[in-house]
């Protein structure tokens, strides 16, 4: 008999040189991702500070549902969710049908204003915010001018309204962000298939529902999935906008685990515990939604496409016009709802410059940026061949 080891297979070969691409990614998810996560559980289970930590079993969890302030933020994540999630992916769903066909005239243009409020930083467009919907500040002004309110209204400290307005960033933000995945995922579509259906008689009703629906549905829910992880998660908005308030109204959950750990007496271990619940229900709403989704869009004519495409076009671009002008003046003008730009640029980029380290800022910005870009776009790419490449009877299922 012949000893001569057996040559390996093409799809073994494949196989190995799958995993092999695969390999950093996977390294850098353990070492980042789950390592971190092993030892977050392992500390819910403690309490102590420090050194002096000590096993006290469940003790943390069954803590978290007698907290009062937990509880509240549960609700008020909730809210968030259930508002703003069904309404943001609805209309950036709609918004990628309308500016995915072909005739469509000013497309580039719409796209790019649509999608520009997510190139704001956080902290920036929760000012803009907060300055817009403050007492003295433009939205009560105009309210008040158009006599629909007697007196402004503080929106920012009643408890309702105050999440209202977090609500509204929200969507203001990122519906732009997931109309690109829709539109990715349109682009991805065969026009043929439509002009097939369109020559068997379908309407366009039934196009959208029967066709582009159904190979939408990875897209809708890998968005689904990301915007429910993003609002379970909620931070910046509920700390930079209202910081929780009033009297812990508006106040998120991963918030009121920032306050845990760097606000009042650190408490790791509590806070852990609630980072594993927030866990707990990203896993459960993920698997609900990869069992329903549901989306409902309705037939436009062409004049209600383009007013519905202008008004959101308004919609994103006003509040980062109104932070360019609102650079242009006096902080009392600003309070005065004035909206033409001024004449005081260069004062407050005086003011700026005198008070801020601008240029390390920037500078710091620019390398972490490029940095994580580059790193990102290594290790993804490599792990997006590795899947290409790898095949077993679960992954081609």
């Amino acid at each position: 008999m012949s000893n001569k080891p057996r040559k390996m297979t093409l799809e073994k070969k494949h196989n190995l040189t799958g995993w092999a691409f695969l390999a950093p990614a996977t390294f850098l998810i353990a070492v980042f991702s789950f390592w971190p996560m092993i030892k977050a559980l392992v500390l819910s289970f403690q309490t102590g500070k420090g050194r002096n930590m000590q096993m006290a079993g469940f003790t943390n969890y069954i803590r978290m549902f007698q907290d009062d302030v937990f509880i509240q933020s549960i609700k008020n994540t909730f809210f968030y969710f259930i508002l703003q999630v069904p309404i943001m992916l609805v209309v950036a769903m709609v918004l990628a049908c309308i500016l995915n066909k072909k005739d469509l005239r000013f497309k580039g243009f719409f796209r790019t204003m649509i999608f520009l409020p997510c190139t704001t930083s956080l902290v920036a467009y929760s000012i803009i915010f907060r300055s817009l919907f403050a007492n003295d500040g433009l939205v009560n002004y105009v309210l008040v001018n158009l006599g629909i309110l007697d007196k402004p209204y503080n929106f920012l400290t009643q408890p309702f309204a105050a999440k209202i307005v977090i609500i509204l960033a929200l969507l203001w933000r990122w519906t732009g962000y997931n109309m690109v995945f829709f539109l990715s995922g349109l682009q991805n579509i065969e026009y043929s298939v439509y002009e097939a259906a369109k020559i068997d008689g379908a309407s366009a009703i039934q196009t959208f529902f029967k066709i582009t629906v159904p190979l939408l549905k990875p897209t809708i829910l890998l968005t689904a999935i990301m915007s429910t992880n993003g609002t379970l998660q909620l931070f910046d908005e509920s700390i930079n906008l209202t910081d929780g308030g009033p009297a812990n109204a508006s106040i998120s959950m991963s918030h009121y685990i920032y306050n845990l750990c760097f606000k009042y007496v650190p408490n790791f271990g509590y806070a852990a515990a609630m980072s594993f619940f927030i866990l707990l229900l990203v896993a459960v709403l993920a698997f609900i939604q990869m069992r329903w989704v549901i989306n409902v869009i309705k037939k436009m004519k062409n004049i209600g496409m383009y007013a519905f495409l202008i008004l959101v076009t308004f919609i994103s671009v006003f509040p980062l016009y109104w932070m360019v002008s609102a650079s242009t003046n006096k902080s009392v003008d600003v309070s005065k709802g004035v909206l033409s730009f001024g004449s005081h640029l260069g004062e407050n980029l005086k003011n700026l410059l005198a008070n801020q380290d601008v240029g390390a800022a920037l500078v710091n910005s620019f390398k972490y940026a490029i940095l994580l870009t580059l790193v990102s776009m290594v290790i993804c790419s490599l792990a997006g061949y590795g899947f290409e490449i790898y095949h077993d009877k679960a992954k081609d299922a």
